[in-house]
């Protein structure tokens, strides 16, 4: 989508607002109407939320430095490629 982790983690935090454009790429790019992106319906489930633990450690990984962030992302890739 040519976004920035750390613009991603401003909209994730509240500190930015999606405008109407940013909504629809998003919607576009993971296939989902923009209606649940907005919570006016509900999502599909597939899978179990995210546990409060795993949330605040992505939140804390948002948080990193970008360097940082980049290893510990490439890190992950690897073990779920290995496990794959």
């Amino acid at each position: 989508m040519g976004l920035s982790q750390r613009q991603i983690a401003t909209y994730e935090t509240g500190r930015t607002h999606l405008n109407d454009e940013t909504i629809i790429r998003f919607a576009l790019t993971l296939k989902v109407p923009a209606d649940e992106l907005l919570g006016l319906k509900a999502l599909h489930a597939t899978d179990d939320p995210p546990t409060l633990r795993l949330t605040r450690r992505l939140r804390d990984l948002a948080r990193l430095p970008e360097t940082k962030r980049r290893a510990v992302l490439k890190v992950l890739d690897d073990l779920i490629r290995a496990n794959s």
